[in-house]
């Protein structure tokens, strides 16, 4: 067997980060209701995993090419869900959002892995001071005042999985 080029490699990388993500989505799916930890442990997986490959279809600048030649390939938009980074920042730098949360004007408490709808995080905080919340109704992650709505990602991880399987082919 031959070895294979550098972008069947990205392709390969590809397919692995989406099982990643799908994994942690039925993992979140499961433990939503018996295990708090377990699963937000699930959610910052599937955040990594999305982030890894937004990193392999949209890379940095020196390369840059190889990013616009996967999308091409692939035929994922520019505007894709699967391209900002944000989310998995938030967790990954979270020591960061902690310090920030700390030296802004805040009242005397934050709340922190909140799991119902909007209106049930309670507290009486700002938005600015609820740090990781998840409403299951509307699919959509919350951190300081910024949301992460699931479902479109979830459809251009189907789109993503539905193009790889075509190039399978």
């Amino acid at each position: 067997m031959a070895a294979p080029s550098c972008d069947e490699l990205y392709l390969m990388e590809l397919r692995t980060q989406l099982e990643y993500a799908e994994f942690a989505l039925t993992d979140a799916d499961t433990y939503i209701n018996s295990n708090i930890r377990r699963f937000w442990y699930s959610i910052q997986s599937f955040l990594i995993a999305v982030a890894n490959i937004s990193k392999i279809l949209w890379p940095l600048r020196e390369h840059e090419s190889r990013g616009i030649r996967l999308r091409t390939h692939l035929a994922i938009g520019e505007k894709s869900p699967l391209r900002p980074r944000d989310f998995r920042n938030h967790f990954e730098h979270y020591d960061e959002r902690i310090q920030q949360w700390f030296d802004s004007p805040r009242p005397p408490g934050f709340a922190d892995f909140c799991i119902g709808g909007d209106d049930s995080f309670g507290g009486g905080f700002g938005k600015s001071h609820y740090m990781r919340n998840y409403n299951p109704q509307k699919k959509t992650l919350y951190f300081r005042g910024e949301n992460y709505e699931l479902g479109p990602v979830i459809e251009a991880l189907k789109y993503l999985r539905h193009r790889l399987n075509a190039n399978m082919d």
